[in-house]
């Protein structure tokens, strides 16, 4: 930290840097704990917007990521995770698909877009 330019090097970016991000509408930013989960919105000009997801836990979360991969690989897309494995069982079904996407909306995207939507 004592090379020009290098001050703030792996630290916590600060709300003025974190703005940019956010020029052309809202950013969110989802964390994630065993103890609870929440998203923080960050809407310009610099505002922040705490959203609780009672619904969303780190299990949940994982298994979501872990249902999305399968369908994905089942499908015949190439995984970047190297230690993904081939031999697994898949579903192909669009069902599936529906259903993550239907946990996605009611856990996630719509608790946000409902307490953005209040906000502003």
């Amino acid at each position: 930290r004592q090379l020009k330019d290098f001050g703030s090097f792996l630290r916590p970016k600060k709300l003025a840097e974190l703005v940019i991000a956010c020029q052309d509408g809202p950013a969110v930013v989802i964390n994630m704990h065993s103890e609870r989960c929440d998203a923080l919105v960050l809407c310009p000009p610099g505002h922040v917007i705490q959203v609780p997801l009672p619904n969303l836990s780190v299990e949940s979360a994982e298994k979501m990521r872990s249902s999305l991969s399968q369908y994905i690989r089942g499908r015949g897309a190439r995984s970047r995770d190297e230690r993904a494995s081939t031999n697994h069982k898949h579903s192909n079904t669009s069902h599936d698909m529906r259903r993550i996407l239907k946990l996605l909306w009611l856990r996630v995207v719509q608790p946000i877009l409902s307490e953005i939507e209040t906000e502003v």
